[in-house]
């Protein structure tokens, strides 16, 4: 008996060791089963809501597309505020800083008043009550431009100058400022010169080109190499004025440029948050004609001039945080198309990116918008396949950076509907973190934040909410609340 009970005693050790090895590995497959999940971090899936969304979007990591231009934005400046020049002067820190802030771009200068503004020469003296253009006019431009690290496109005066006006001036730039000088482009709106008194009503493409060949051709005699652009019409325009235009013009453009105005006129009840937040069919159309166009030429493009509602915009509409998720989504759809950069128009009109008060510079809700595409265009474009099981107005744009981080802007234009978004890459990553853009309101014209954080008064910004996203091998989950974007790095 004794034996026997020392066996039965030896046996239940080995069974109760047997019990606790299986139980060890069962803990090791637990472990390793969650090692690649953010929950043992402590960051939970993100449960869907009644009313919420699910989307699903793919994104294929492993065969990147095009890169976004390094300067694809831009901002468009009356030429009035060039004459003046206090404005665009690089002793405006603070308006340096919030250019500064969104990466190399471009600065064009234009609208109506360019073709009211005479070169007197570098060395002229304004006349009073007169809109007039010199030397140290064009060298505070330049010297701002390379100051925010910036390139300029100078719109010339086409409406009322002389051909031997525009060389000089052509000539003065490329002297003194060739190395941050994008181009010249001739004229602002041509197209419309026959409807805002410059020229008579049957004022059309041929006489145009008269002209402007007429300009180009003394710009030419001066400067051999300089930079010409063009035509610079507004929107549509395309087969009447830029097909010719390229054909025209062949090798002797090296940027070829356009305007747009998605909504207008103000006056329009239809012009509402709602109808800027719609999908953009019409300017994609513009946008792969245009890619046409400068493919013909070899050359790049872009919108010179864009904004929300022509005219000076629309208050309720162009000054609102929507402003800010339209322009954000734009870029993304237009640099797939193949578009060179965008110049938002600014000045003291509604749909302002920038505004000041005395010294003070401030950045408007779409200013955001531009800065949270600064966040996220940095790489090449990834290709993509995005899925909801039902209606929501949600974007998502990715791309691959240079040191493989995949960064995923997710922008949500539904007025009422959070969307729960699952991203899947292909790629396996360990970390995922994210800045939010939000404002309290889709038509909230100020307290809008990125990162958590609004810009500063000097013109600068720093995020100072960096959140942490749920990940679990290629996958990530997240939640996109109504009127909101999302920012995401994986890593």
């Amino acid at each position: 008996m004794k034996r026997s009970k020392i066996f039965h005693s030896d046996t239940s050790a080995k069974v109760a060791l047997v019990v606790c090895v299986f139980a060890f590995i069962a803990l090791l497959l637990a472990c390793s089963k969650s090692s690649g999940s953010q929950e043992a971090t402590g960051i939970p899936e993100p449960a869907p809501e009644p009313e919420g969304i699910i989307v699903n979007v793919d994104f294929d990591a492993a065969n990147p597309g095009i890169a976004i231009p390094e300067r694809f934005t831009g901002f468009s400046f009356s030429a009035e505020g060039l004459a003046n020049g206090d404005y665009l002067n690089p002793v405006n820190r603070g308006f340096v800083n919030l250019l500064k802030a969104l990466g190399p771009g471009v600065i064009r200068t234009g609208g109506y008043v360019v073709d009211g503004i005479r070169w007197i020469g570098p060395a002229g003296k304004p006349v009073p009550g007169t809109l007039s253009m010199n030397g140290w006019q064009l060298d505070n431009l330049f010297n701002f431009a390379r100051a925010c690290g910036y390139k300029v496109l100078l719109g010339m005066n086409l409406g009322n100058g002389l051909p031997q006006e525009s060389a000089s001036e052509a000539k003065y730039v490329c002297d003194k400022h060739r190395d941050a000088l994008l181009g010249f482009e001739i004229g602002n709106e041509p197209n419309g010169f026959n409807h805002n008194g410059l020229r008579p009503s049957n004022y059309q493409y041929p006489q145009f080109l008269v002209e402007y060949n007429a300009h180009r051709d003394k710009i030419l005699e001066l400067v051999p190499d300089a930079p010409l652009t063009g035509p610079g019409v507004s929107t549509p325009n395309i087969t009447a004025w830029v097909n010719p235009f390229v054909t025209d013009q062949s090798g002797k453009l090296v940027l070829l440029s356009k305007h747009y105005y998605k909504l207008g006129p103000a006056e329009d009840p239809t012009v509402t948050i709602e109808a800027l937040l719609k999908n953009n069919t019409a300017v994609l159309g513009q946008a792969d004609a245009m890619t046409v166009n400068a493919g013909k030429m070899n050359i790049s493009w872009r919108f010179s001039e864009i904004n929300s509602v022509y005219g000076g915009g629309k208050v309720g509409v162009s000054n609102t945080f929507g402003s800010a998720l339209w322009a954000l989504d734009m870029m993304f759809e237009l640099a797939k198309k193949g578009c060179g950069g965008v110049n938002f128009h600014t000045g003291g009109a509604s749909y302002t990116p920038i505004t000041r008060s005395k010294d003070l510079f401030s950045g408007r809700p779409l200013y955001y918008g531009m800065l949270a595409f600064a966040q996220g265009s940095k790489g090449r474009l990834l290709p993509s396949a995005l899925k909801a099981d039902s209606i929501i107005n949600l974007t998502c744009h990715a791309v691959l950076q240079p040191d493989n981080a995949i960064v995923v802007t997710v922008i949500n234009k539904d007025l009422n509907k959070a969307g729960f978004v699952t991203i899947s890459t292909h790629t396996a990553f360990s970390k995922a973190t994210l800045l939010r853009l939000t404002a309290p309101s889709p038509d909230n014209v100020s307290n809008v934040t990125l990162g958590g954080s609004a810009v500063k008064n000097d013109g600068t910004w720093e995020p100072k909410e960096i959140e942490e996203a749920y990940v679990s091998k290629n996958l990530c989950k997240l939640k996109v609340p109504a009127y909101s974007a999302v920012i995401l790095t994986l890593k």
